[in-house]
């Protein structure tokens, strides 16, 4: 996400990451207060960007 923000002109300042659980797992709670978060500092969230699955961890996010 940082580079392709960055080669969009976002700026990688712009990227907020989101915790995760110890299986690589997003915590819904923590999107919620990082989108909560962004819109108090006056910004607009544009996207959330999540990988379904890893193979690294072999973690799989409830994108429902």
């Amino acid at each position: 996400m940082l580079k392709g923000a960055n080669w969009l002109g976002l700026g990688t300042e712009n990227v907020v990451s989101v915790r995760t659980d110890a299986s690589g797992r997003m915590i819904p709670e923590e999107l919620e207060k990082a989108i909560l978060g962004c819109i108090k500092e006056g910004n607009i969230p544009m996207m959330v960007n999540a990988t379904a699955g890893t193979t690294v961890c072999g973690a799989y996010d409830d994108l429902v």
